[in-house]
Parts: structure tokens; sequence; C-alpha cells
């Protein structure tokens, strides 16, 4: 495995340099990028009982924010650039993806001009069809946290007092976010192993924690979501004492969570 990092970062570095640098000088060392890439696959890569390798598909590249002012200018196409070459070097070194991979530029201001912060994780699969969720409690457990709640840019209270929660900007969802920028079918909150799960419904402007996109996220009190200019954060009168190990973080979830 070690071997094969090694190769998969040093094709990556010679494809960066050949590919990539020359559309935008050295401000960005080659080095850098590969092997910050590489190593955000690394913490994520996953091995099937058949000895399939298998790595994260999304990979987030925080730059500074004029850093990608003059990337933007220079080479508009960078992130499907290294998205395409990222999946040729790893299909060269053996290691697959479920979904083609997609690199994502985000500003961030505490990123340095012209250094690199990656992160990865993975995507979860189709979102199941709410009648066939198990919502019942498995051994006298609460079905989910009695006392939690959102608070909504700050000054609106909304109670999570029952087990599926839609946001978006229809007029039917159980928390409306009336701004052109949320879909009408956003998100959803829902209640699982006695925690509440927030999960993204395939929105145009997607549905991040933390300022980390997400398809699926386990709540946790002091958790920021935001959904296009909303900022919503999760809370608990009562922290609950469900099994911390079900977790999801930035590095990837499991594969297939169930």
């Amino acid at each position: 495995m070690k071997s094969t990092l090694k190769d998969l970062e040093e094709r990556l570095e010679r494809w960066i340099e050949g590919s990539i640098i020359r559309l935008f000088g050295h401000q960005i060392p080659a080095s850098s990028l590969a092997s910050q890439l590489t190593e955000a696959m690394k913490n994520g890569l996953r091995s099937s009982e058949h000895g399939t390798i298998h790595a994260p598909e999304n990979y987030r590249v925080a730059l500074n924010p004029e850093t990608i002012h003059q990337l933007e200018i220079s080479t508009p196409e960078l992130a499907s650039q290294l998205s395409s070459g990222l999946a040729d070097v790893a299909r060269n070194e053996g290691i697959l993806f479920v979904r083609p991979p997609q690199i994502m530029i985000y500003p961030e201001d505490s990123v340095a001009q012209w250094d690199i912060k990656v992160t990865a994780w993975y995507s979860t699969g189709p979102l199941e069809d709410t009648h066939e969720m198990d919502l019942s409690p498995s051994s006298g457990d609460p079905l989910y946290p009695p006392d939690a709640f959102l608070i909504i840019d700050g000054d609106q209270h909304f109670l999570l007092d029952r087990p599926i929660i839609n946001i978006g900007r229809r007029e039917d969802n159980q928390l409306v976010l009336n701004s052109p920028l949320v879909s009408r079918s956003h998100a959803q909150i829902r209640a699982r192993h006695g925690r509440f799960m927030l999960f993204d419904l395939g929105s145009k402007s997607g549905t991040f924690v933390h300022g980390i996109p997400i398809k699926q996220h386990i709540l946790r009190p002091g958790d920021v979501i935001t959904i296009a200019d909303t900022q919503l954060v999760y809370g608990e009168e009562t922290i609950s004492t469900a099994d911390e190990t079900i977790g999801f973080t930035p590095i990837p979830p499991p594969m297939d969570p169930s």
C-alpha cells in the first residue's frame, strides 16, 4: 500500500507539473498539491473483502480568496482538470472511486496566499424512501433527542420535535426557508439510532456543516449548518448519550452507511 501511494503521489505530481503548472506558473508547488491530495486520499482508503481499494470521491481544496481570484483569471477550469487528472492517476495505480472524483475549490481566509488545505470524504448512497426507514427505537432508547432544536440566523428557535423534518423553500416543508437560493426540497433531518441526522436532498447550492459540504452528517450540539444564505445552529438541552462511533466527520464516513 505504501509503495502504491508513493507511486500515486509521484505520478500526480508529474501530472500537475505537466498539465496544471504550465497554466498558472509555479505559485502553488506541484509537490505540495500532490502530497496533500494523496494524504487526503490515503486517510480515506477502504479495502473491500475482495481486495479492491476504494478512495473518497470528494475533495475540498481550500485556498486563500486572493489565490482563487488569480486562478479564476488564468485557469477557470482548474477544478475539473484536477478532478480528471486525479481519476486517471488513481486508476493507473489500481485505486477505484464509487463515483467520478470531484475536486471543489473553496475560499478560506485562514489559508495563506498560495498555501493549500485539502479535505476528502465519501458521498453517501441514494437517499432511502422515507417510508422504508426503520424509525423504531432499539433497546428502549429514545427515538431522537427530546430537547433538540435549531437556532435560525441567530434569533429564531425551531424545535425538532418529530422524527422527520423536511427543509426547503416549498411551503409543505416543516421548516420553510424563504430564499430563492434554497431548493424547494433542500435538506432533511431524520431520527436514527437515537440521534438526528442531516441529509442533503440533491440541492443545487448544497448543504454545509462548519463550511464543509455534506451528503449526510450526524448532528452534534454546536454544529453550524449553512443552507444557501441561512445559518442554522444545532443544539440539545440534554446531550445525547448515543454511541459516538457512528458519527460522521469531514474525513470519509463508511462506504455503505446503514
